[in-house]
């Protein structure tokens, strides 16, 4: 502690306006790197490095958020130059009046027998996750955690954290959207570029027939839904019409590219059938949803980090699963007495429905054949 008051007597303010902090850092210590979102430096003696950055999204400080920010220290790490990488200790802390994730790694260096050691600290910001570390050589490994601690204790966070937003999802016509467990609305600012940049995957513009939900800590970037509606007439559909219905669902989604996609399949909600699609993007993993429902179709897209498919898949099921409709039936689609006809012709033409009309068409045809091809009677003779 009498290291930490001293080292603090002298100090240079370095601004991270991105980021939203300004660091305080002991006199000695110069910046390699000092931008609006990162600054990277080393402390007088050059056996203790610095990195600060930021990240979008404004974390829950959890466990499991920790454990997620810890294979990203391991990235960020193994970008030094060194190797095997492991963590050794993951937990939620107090520093200040915040909630903070602290993270140890132990790792080698490139040179033989050299061992190292990483502290870092993540926790919110406004809007964004903010992450510090320092790293060195492990025989000075108290130095380095002292390092952390100086920089911590003098870091001025210019912006506190945003209320998180609660509650269901409103804006797709006749349909509330509730999320599951780790999803939620966005935030403004650099939580809303995050998300906008992921859904321009999708090609879903109009936010006034769609709402998005993200969902932090997964990866650096997030992971997104987006739930649009569509006036699509596609007639009534079923297990008998799916495979028409797909095709026409791919190729008004994806235009000349729907033949690239790979052919959709038919899922069974609890209370309506949909079409999934896995389209392909670089990079990212996507997941398709479509369902009717009594004010057309909803279509939802799932984008994540490649690699993050089953889970962005599981979740977009869920929020299907959950929505609310404001509809009579619970928003089923109600098919017209035409539409009900054309598609029992097109695809069900032995149905009772169809046979039993027809045959009293047929017989009704048959009777008016007899009559007009029956010979008239002799007439009887006169006297």
């Amino acid at each position: 502690m009498l290291l930490a008051l001293c080292t603090l007597l002298h100090a240079d303010v370095y601004d991270l306006n991105d980021a939203g902090v300004t660091l305080d850092l002991p006199k000695g210590w110069a910046p390699s790197v000092w931008t609006d979102y990162e600054l990277r430096a080393t402390n007088a003696e050059g056996n203790v490095a610095l990195l600060v950055w930021y990240e979008a999204f404004q974390p829950v400080v959890d466990e499991d958020t920790v454990k997620s920010w810890a294979a990203r220290y391991r990235t960020r790490i193994e970008a030094e130059k060194v190797k095997n990488v492991r963590m050794e200790s993951a937990v939620v802390a107090e520093v200040g009046s915040r909630a903070t994730g602290r993270v140890e790694m132990r790792f080698n260096f490139d040179r033989v027998g050299a061992k190292g050691v990483m502290y870092a600290a993540g926790f919110a910001g406004e809007g964004k996750t903010l992450h510090v570390a320092t790293y060195g050589d492990a025989g000075v490994a108290a130095k380095v955690e002292q390092g952390l601690e100086v920089v911590l204790d003098r870091l001025k966070l210019d912006k506190p954290p945003m209320a998180l937003p609660e509650g269901p999802l409103k804006g797709v016509p006749g349909v509330e959207v509730v999320l599951p467990a780790g999803w939620r609305g966005y935030l403004p600012g650099k939580e809303a570029e995050a998300v906008s940049s992921l859904v321009a995957l999708t090609g879903e513009y109009d936010e006034k027939l769609c709402v998005r939900g993200a969902r932090p800590n997964v990866d650096s970037t997030g992971s997104v839904i987006v739930i649009c509606q569509r006036s699509w007439q596609l007639g009534l559909f079923d297990e008998a019409s799916a495979t028409d219905v797909e095709k026409s669902i791919r190729t008004l989604l994806y235009g000349k590219a729907a033949d690239k996609v790979p052919v959709g399949s038919t899922i069974e909600l609890p209370d309506r059938l949909g079409i999934a699609l896995s389209p392909e993007a670089n990079k990212y993993d996507l997941r398709t949803l479509v369902v009717p429902y009594d004010q057309g179709w909803l279509v939802g897209t799932a984008v994540g980090q490649q690699g993050t498919g089953d889970q962005i898949g599981d979740a977009l099921r869920a929020t299907f699963t959950s929505l609310s409709y404001s509809g009579p039936d619970d928003g089923k689609p109600a098919w017209s007495t035409g539409q009900q006809a054309l598609h029992l012709l097109s695809y069900k033409p032995w149905h009772p429905a169809v046979l039993v009309p027809l045959f009293f068409v047929m017989g009704a045809f048959a009777l008016v054949v007899r009559v007009v091809l029956r010979k008239p009677a002799a007439p009887a003779d006169s006297y």
